[in-house]
């Protein structure tokens, strides 16, 4: 699976946030606190339905904001796959090309 593309709206210090990785080995540079760790974060709540770091998903939502949101583009063996999710004070919301999902769990392709 290779990720295409991975957006981030107000998630932890990200107003927003648009990756377009290479095909080969990519590299996150940056000072402490830059945000490194949170693109980490976001994939791993797209491939986990939750987050590794403590302090619960409410955590996750930058400062001042009502919701984040995580979508990404993902190539697996030749089709494209959109995989989106939002955290909000009402919870989350997830799909996967365009149809919701009942559980974060099924984010997974």
């Amino acid at each position: 699976m290779r990720v295409l593309r991975l957006n981030l709206a107000q998630l932890r210090c990200f107003e927003s946030l648009s990756i377009v990785p290479s095909a080969g080995l990519n590299l996150l540079l940056g000072a402490n606190g830059s945000g490194k760790t949170s693109v980490l974060e976001a994939l791993f709540l797209l491939s986990h339905g939750r987050s590794f770091r403590p302090g619960g998903s409410k955590a996750l939502i930058r400062r001042g904001q009502e919701e984040c949101t995580v979508y990404a583009e993902l190539d697996t063996v030749g089709h494209t796959h959109r995989l989106g999710l939002a955290r909000s004070a009402h919870g989350w919301r997830a799909r996967i090309d365009a149809q919701s999902v009942p559980r974060l769990s099924d984010l997974l392709v």
